[in-house]
């Protein structure tokens, strides 16, 4: 549960991702797991070595919810305000 408050507390708006990402790879260190970071940012990390095995995918940034309208950051770095 502690995890997963600290995971809260970081912000991480569509292209500044930075505070989240370096959360995650401290993690990582921690938990001795190899990883790579590609030059827009994204994390992988493998850990186990099978032939087939459960991949686990998420997004680093935040979508913002503000009274009834839902902010969407799409990767161009512009918002689109979409009706709930």
């Amino acid at each position: 549960m502690e995890k997963l408050m600290a995971l809260y507390g970081i912000s991480s708006p569509s292209g500044r991702e930075g505070k989240m990402a370096k959360f995650i790879i401290e993690e990582l260190k921690r938990m001795e797991i190899p990883f790579r970071q590609d030059r827009y940012g994204n994390i992988y990390a493998v850990k186990g070595n099978r032939e087939s095995y459960p991949c686990v995918v998420a997004h680093m940034d935040e979508v913002h919810l503000t009274q009834d309208r839902l902010l969407c950051s799409p990767s161009c770095g512009g918002l689109d305000d979409c009706r709930l």
